[in-house]
């Protein structure tokens, strides 16, 4: 049975099975992802999210950006266990249990949602700047 979540805001970090690129299956492996906005509220809420990963960090290509333990405020916020890139290609996603898993948390434990954290506000410069650079925006 596919549980949904209460809505999550723009800015959360969240818990998904971001699809694979060559189809729209949840991938097997949960990975962070960064909620850009949310579509529709409605039960199930839809949210266009932009993929995570803590692989490959360098070299950065354009529209991506990375939250690491350089910026601690932003590192604390996030809810991370690694430096995580985001690229900001983006799919829109039911916010429901066959796409976003429940967080887990320091000692094993698991949080009450797909939440970890959220983007601090000294990287909104950051991912403004990749938003431009994917052409999610205008400059």
């Amino acid at each position: 049975m596919t549980h949904h979540f209460n809505a999550p805001a723009p800015g959360d970090i969240v818990w998904c099975q971001f699809p694979n690129v060559d189809s729209i299956q949840p991938w097997p492996k949960p990975r962070p992802a960064l909620v850009l906005s949310v579509e529709d509220k409605r039960n199930p809420a839809r949210v266009r999210v932009a993929y995570g990963t803590s692989r490959k960090l360098a070299p950065m290509r354009k529209g991506a950006f990375v939250i690491s333990q350089e910026n601690p405020d932003a590192w604390m916020a996030s809810g991370l266990y690694l430096p995580t890139k985001f690229g900001l290609g983006t799919v829109v996603l039911d916010y429901t249990s066959t796409w976003f898993a429940l967080a887990p948390m320091p000692g094993g434990l698991v949080a009450p949602s797909p939440r970890m954290g959220y983007l601090h506000p000294t990287m909104v410069t950051e991912l403004q700047r990749a938003c431009v650079e994917a052409g999610l925006i205008k400059q």
